[in-house]
This record gives structure tokens, C-alpha cells and sequence, in this order.
């Protein structure tokens, strides 16, 4: 795994952003990345269900990042979940923001997850996966895959190759990714890992052009737009939910 903790903590509007893209997805200056990475949690959230025993669902939500997912999910279900980071200085920030009942912060790597087998009833993973070499990537799946019960559901997202070789050809590259999946192959690996694809889903901004001319500083955040549902090869991320079998 890449050395998450290489870049220094950025400041911007007077808050704490940890290295490698965290954001603040209930409380962000860049209302059109916040609404992109908050309407993510809730659709997994909707998506979500109590088991048929009663029980507490419980939900490992990785890399958590800055928090603010892990308390939608709880909040919405009544869940348990676990957030996992590998940035302590992420960590910190949600521990002082986002802290709630049934959500406990852990550090931990997602090549390596510290559970026991089948722990948890679903598995949320987004915007991760690309800060992975391939090699780190197909780890990643399975362990996403062992600490996931019979059953259990994963959402995970991921930036489309094909949309950000476009925005790279601009100098947009963002240097921080690893390996950027297609979505259909992101599925493929999934499926070779172990996982069952249930359903696909493309998200981008209404207006691209907007999105791209306003990240260069040329449009003010007001006319950013939230994200909305596209054929997933022609989207700038792709989400994905798989089921173990």
C-alpha cells in the first residue's frame, strides 16, 4: 500500500483535511464534490437492510476517511459500524466530528482488515479502491470479500478510466491514484474475487463541462449540480454493489 501519510494535512476554510483527497462530505467548501461523495452513503444506505434475525446490521465502511459516512449509515439503520482509515490525522477529524453512537473509528489497512471472518453484514468501500496498485486492489477484494457474512452486500465506487484520461489530457492527472478501474472491469475483478454483482450505477455531474471548468477555477461553486444517474461507462465514477454468495 502507498504511503498515505506523504502529503501534509491541507487547510482549507478554516478545517483540517487529512492527505489523499478526504473531504467533508456534510460540511465542504466544494459543494459539488460534497453532494458527489454524500449521495454515495446514501444510496448504500437506502439500499441497506436489517437482517431477517433482528439483529443489529453491522457495517465496516473503509477507507471512512473523514467520518461523516459512517455516521449516515448508523444513523439511518440504527447500525454498528466500524470505520476503518489508514490516516490517523483522518481519524482524529472524525473522532471530534462525527462520533455517534454505533460508530467506532479504527486505523487499519484495507489490504489487511483487522475483523474476524464474516463480521459484518455489509461493506462499504468508496473512492478506495484506486489508491491501490492492481496487485494491493485484488488483496483488497479479498478481504472485503472474507469479512463479509453469507449474503452481505458491498457498495464500492470508483473513478472511470476512460472519463479521467479525458480530464488528464487537460493536466487533470491526479497523482494520487494507482490504478483507476472501468467499472465493467472493476465488476470483473469482483467477480473473480468471489462476489456476485447485484447492480451498476453510473454518477457524474449534470453538467461536466461545468465541473471541470469550475475545479480550474473559472465558475463559482453555485452552479455545480448534485450527482445524477448515468449509463455507467459514460459516467465519471461507477458504483457497483456485489453480494457474497
Amino acid at each position: 500500500m502507498s504511503d498515505q501519510n506523504a502529503t501534509p494535512v491541507d487547510e482549507r476554510a478554516g478545517k483540517m483535511y487529512a492527505p489523499i483527497e478526504r473531504l467533508d462530505g456534510l460540511d465542504d467548501p466544494n459543494r459539488a464534490e460534497m453532494w458527489m461523495h454524500r449521495s454515495r452513503y446514501l444510496l448504500a444506505a437506502r439500499r441497506l437492510k436489517r437482517p431477517s434475525s433482528g439483529e443489529q446490521l453491522r457495517v465496516i465502511d473503509i477507507a471512512c476517511g473523514l467520518g461523516y459516512g459512517s455516521k449516515i449509515v448508523a444513523q439511518r439503520h440504527g447500525a454498528r459500524v466500524e470505520g476503518v482509515d489508514v490516516s490517523e490525522e483522518a481519524l482524529t477529524y472524525a473522532r471530534e466530528h462525527y462520533s455517534t453512537e454505533g460508530v467506532n473509528f479504527n486505523q487499519g489497512s484495507i489490504t489487511d482488515i483487522q475483523f474476524e471472518d464474516a463480521s459484518f453484514d455489509a461493506a462499504i468501500c468508496f473512492e478506495t479502491i484506486e489508491h491501490l496498485s492492481l496487485s494491493d486492489a485484488e488483496q483488497a477484494m479479498r478481504e472485503l470479500l472474507r469479512v463479509l457474512r453469507p449474503g452481505g452486500k458491498l457498495f464500492i465506487s470508483t473513478p472511470n478510466r476512460y472519463f479521467t484520461w479525458v480530464l488528464g489530457l487537460g493536466g487533470m492527472k491526479n497523482e494520487f491514484h494507482l490504478y483507476e478501474f472501468r467499472p465493467h472491469e472493476l465488476g470483473s475483478y469482483l467477480k473473480r474475487t468471489g462476489f456476485e454483482v447485484t447492480a451498476t450505477w453510473g454518477q457524474t455531474l449534470v453538467n461536466p463541462v461545468s465541473y471541470v471548468l469550475g475545479r480550474m477555477g473559472h465558475l463559482p461553486p453555485r452552479i455545480f449540480f448534485p450527482s445524477r444517474a448515468l449509463p455507467m461507462e459514460a459516467s465519471m465514477i461507477g458504483i457497483l454493489e456485489a453480494r457474497k454468495p
